[in-house]
């Protein structure tokens, strides 16, 4: 009703992604994800130590997520078909709803797939479902340190507000400018 089965796009190097919506069964795509993830990257996500998990905490964090991003607001995989590998998936995003007109989101792209545009269209994709369903705010607290995140929401066609406290942030967007300023 919302969503479009798919969604196609090309990276800036040609490749060709192809966006769906995340479904509790997706578990095991999540966890994949998650094992193509640095160190820094996978701390830059969850803002806690998260390399060398055991593989049942990463099948229930892959389950959590899964989960809420189907029943609490909606999720998005990205994958790409890679030789020898198949479609792969190589980011993942997704918003829950904190109140009627906000949600929380996050987009995680493979370490080898950043610098793509992956997260540029994940987020426009994010924005227009979101806005369907009377989200007029995005937020997404991050680690300060997370320049890959920053700079992506900082290149957003949505206005921005951000509060740093101590060692991490909250950016928000504002989805719907007019709705959002009382306008």
């Amino acid at each position: 009703m919302h969503t479009k089965p798919s969604i196609n796009f090309k990276t800036k190097d040609g490749r060709t992604v192809t966006v769906r919506r995340m479904l509790p069964a997706d578990v095991n795509h999540l966890a994949a994800l998650y094992r193509h993830l640095s160190p820094e990257t996978l701390y830059a996500r969850f803002q806690e130590p998260a390399a060398n998990l055991p593989p049942l905490r990463v099948l229930n964090e892959a389950r959590a997520l899964a989960e809420s991003g189907y029943r609490q607001g909606k999720g998005f995989l990205a994958f790409v078909d890679i030789p020898g590998q198949g479609l792969t998936p190589v980011a993942g995003a997704r918003y829950i709803r904190l109140t009627p007109d906000a949600a929380e989101t996050s987009i995680t792209v493979r370490d080898d797939f950043q610098k793509q545009g992956i997260g540029k269209q994940l987020l426009a994709i994010l924005a227009e479902e979101a806005r369907k369903e009377g989200v007029t705010r995005f937020i997404a607290n991050i680690s300060a340190n997370n320049r890959g995140v920053q700079q992506l929401l900082n290149h957003a066609p949505y206005p921005a507000k951000r509060e740093h406290f101590g060692s991490e942030m909250s950016i928000e967007l504002a989805l719907n400018p007019k709705k959002a300023s009382g306008a």
